[in-house]
């Protein structure tokens, strides 16, 4: 069929070799050349057939990596959470910074003291708990911190102190009676230190206290009897001292009070009635 001048066409020669016994007389045909020629629509579809049959690239994505960016949208999420709250956190009171700093003048230093630093917030200083809300100290932990020195006065000044904790250490000298003046003071741990003199009167005015262990120090003379003036105490440890006298009657009033531990001191006379009826004393 010869080529049409309407349609554009793709001249391909191709040589047929026709050499063969065309019959049982052994009679073969000559050599011929043949010309063939192929529409362009034909030559489109013969290649979009062989592309059809090549082996394809996936275009879709590895199966994990939509996991691997739903994490990393959580990480950074969770990382600017955290960047906002760090930034509105309110900078500590300047009443607090001087109250911890004084602790450190007398203490020298300790394990962590080099985070007790002016130029830091005192929420990042060791053992130290602030407020989220007002920045307000509420924790002072340093237990076993190989803490040398006596407890500073200022201690006091700590309006917001909830929790403090100084057991295990080398701390030595009176206790200030500005413990008394911490109002909103519920756990007071001095235990497993040097402290000597008497136990401050007034302790039993702290109407949230709920633990005191003052034991395994030197602390001398009587139990305050105001102690158990406390409505709140649960726990009231003062073994391994050098007390001394009667063991006050107002700690069987105590309606809080379940462990009492007076151990190894010098106290003398009967053990009150009172603390015999206690009703939630155990030990």
């Amino acid at each position: 069929m010869g080529p049409s001048s309407s349609s554009p066409l793709l001249r391909v020669p191709q040589l047929v070799s026709a050499t063969s016994t065309a019959s049982s007389h052994g009679q073969q045909h000559p050599t011929r050349s043949v010309r063939t020629y192929f529409h362009t629509s034909s030559l489109r579809s013969f290649t979009s057939t062989r592309q059809s049959l090549l082996p394809q690239r996936s275009s879709s994505l590895h199966p994990s990596y939509p996991a691997l960016v739903l994490l990393f949208a959580i990480l950074l999420f969770r990382f600017s959470v955290v960047a906002a709250i760090s930034d509105e956190f309110p900078p500590p009171h300047p009443d607090d910074v001087a109250a911890l700093i004084a602790l450190k003048a007398t203490w020298g230093d300790f394990q962590g003291s080099d985070t007790w630093r002016v130029t830091r917030s005192c929420r990042e200083w060791k053992g130290v708990t602030c407020d989220p809300g007002t920045g307000r100290v509420r924790r002072i932990d340093l237990s076993g911190c190989q803490i040398q020195g006596s407890l500073h006065r200022d201690i006091g000044n700590l309006p917001a102190l909830e929790s403090l904790i100084l057991s295990n250490n080398e701390i030595y000298g009176s206790l200030p009676s500005s413990l008394s003046r911490l109002s909103k003071l519920q756990s007071l741990f001095l235990d497993r230190n040097e402290f000597n003199g008497r136990i401050p009167v007034g302790m039993g005015s702290l109407l949230y206290l709920r633990m005191l262990d003052l034991g395994y120090n030197n602390l001398t003379g009587a139990i305050p009897d105001d102690i158990g003036n406390s409505r709140s105490i649960s726990s009231l440890i003062l073994q391994h001292n050098q007390l001394s006298g009667k063991i006050p009657s107002s700690l069987g009033a105590s309606p809080s009070l379940s462990v009492l531990i007076l151990s190894f001191n010098r106290l003398d006379g009967q053990i009150p009635y009172a603390i015999g009826t206690a009703p939630n004393l155990y030990s």
